[in-house]
């Protein structure tokens, strides 16, 4: 997923993750938990989540998943 918002600094991008975390600020919606769920549930299934920006250049966030864990993903 990428964005063209206001983006963060690198040293922001592990904190993000961190549950109730904000780096940007309070200016913004949001309660910063939506991406500590994320990166939990990738994780669970042995992959990672993270996060790529520069500061005014907006953001873009990254997952990867293993075959198998799409594949368990994509079942009803």
């Amino acid at each position: 997923m990428r964005d063209n918002g206001v983006g963060f600094e690198t040293d922001a991008a592990q904190r993000m993750f961190t549950p109730f975390v904000r780096p940007q600020g309070q200016g913004f919606a949001g309660h910063g938990i939506g991406l500590s769920i994320v990166r939990r549930a990738v994780g669970r299934h042995g992959d990672r989540a993270w996060a790529e920006s520069r500061l005014g250049q907006g953001l873009t966030f990254r997952f990867n998943l293993t075959d198998a864990a799409a594949q368990a993903l994509a079942q009803p």
